[in-house]
This record gives structure tokens, sequence and C-alpha cells, in this order.
């Protein structure tokens, strides 16, 4: 009986090992690369809002250089996510 239950448990701790390394490897950089993304599109429509507030066109010469940069870097992120899995 002992031994039984030892083979068992052993495989069911081999199971939870591999469930554990496949969410590190396949779950969390997805959970982490969506959130990169969920925080540069709300920072693009921040700058965009600050754009169109803007009357000075030196700041809006900047914001249009933070929107772009930010849109740059979704563009890298979703493709990263397309990568991942």
């Amino acid at each position: 009986g002992l031994v039984i239950l030892g083979i068992s448990g052993s495989r069911v701790a081999a199971n939870l090992r591999n469930s554990v390394e496949y969410l590190a490897t396949n779950t969390l950089p997805s959970v982490e690369t969506i959130g990169e993304i969920n925080e540069n599109f709300l920072r693009v429509r921040v700058a965009v809002l600050y754009h169109l507030l803007s009357k000075d066109p030196a700041k809006k010469t900047v914001m249009e250089g933070q929107i772009k940069a930010r849109q740059e870097k979704i563009r890298q992120l979703l493709a990263l996510s397309f990568y991942l899995n």
C-alpha cells in the first residue's frame, strides 16, 4: 500500500512541477506583455488628450513624439506577444 501511495504521490508531484514550469515559461510572460501593452496604450490616450488640449506648438510637438514612441512600443510588444504564443 505504501509503495503505491509513494508512486502515485511522485506522479502527482511530477505533473504539478510540469504545470508550474508551463505557467512560468508560457503564461506569465504573456500576462506581463499584456500589462505592458495596456500601460502604453493608456499613456498614448493621456498624451493625445494633452496634445488636444495644448495650445503651445512646442508642447504639441513633444506630445507627438511621445505618442509615436508609445505606439512603436505597443507594436513591438504585440509582435513579441505573437511570438510568445
